[in-house]
């Protein structure tokens, strides 16, 4: 990885995580949160946005292909606008994939690595957040932090892996479903249930 896309990456992660730290502070209009709410932002966010696009280029240069991220600056200036309202429309960038003839399964094992990165990181952090619940609860401080990052994580990672399941172009599921219909329904599935099923998130952690 070379520097300019190091750049790129790291440019479009502190973005994002300042978009969605504006988000959650619109909500709680509380000054002295804004450095907690900006490292939670950073971990949940960063990683999953990083990670998913990691992934891509891992497998695309498997493949032999060409593969560098490239950070989207209308999609960062979308993203910081909308924080103000309490929300955050993301599209930092994307794994621009050039050079050798992809066929249908590579390209479709290359979309998939993405939110399959996405749900690993959503169960790590849902095995954190029970173990965060078990030692210290959330009647302290560090307990209370400890528990806002890990619930982070989960949500972000199983919201921006479910998303790019959609069947749609450009999203990684269009590619998915055309190559392995089976693989895009128990992955899609799999993320459906960590997202809707709340009932499930809150037997794990005793909630």
């Amino acid at each position: 990885m070379d520097r300019e896309e190091i750049k790129e990456i790291l440019v479009a992660v502190l973005v994002i995580a300042l978009a969605f730290t504006m988000a959650s502070w619109v909500r709680t209009q509380d000054v002295a949160q804004l450095p907690y709410l900006f490292f939670i932002a950073l971990v949940s966010v960063g990683t999953g946005f990083v990670f998913h696009e990691l992934a891509h280029r891992a497998v695309a240069r498997h493949y032999g292909a060409f593969a560098a991220f490239k950070a989207w600056t209308t999609g960062l200036a979308l993203a910081l606008m909308t924080s103000v309202f309490g929300m955050v429309f993301a599209a930092p960038g994307a794994v621009y994939i050039f050079g050798r003839h992809l066929t249908v399964e590579q390209n479709g094992k290359i979309s998939l690595a993405g939110p399959l990165t996405n749900l690993i990181l959503a169960l790590v952090f849902l095995a954190l957040l029970v173990v965060v619940k078990g030692l210290w609860g959330i009647e302290t401080a560090a307990g209370q932090f400890a528990y806002a990052l890990t619930q982070s994580g989960f949500f972000i990672n199983a919201w921006l892996g479910l998303f790019n399941m959609v069947p749609l172009f450009p999203l990684d599921g269009e590619k998915i479903l055309r190559w392995n219909p089976l693989a895009w329904a128990v992955t899609g599935g799999v993320l459906f249930l960590l997202v809707f099923s709340p009932n499930l998130l809150l037997n794990l952690v005793g909630g």
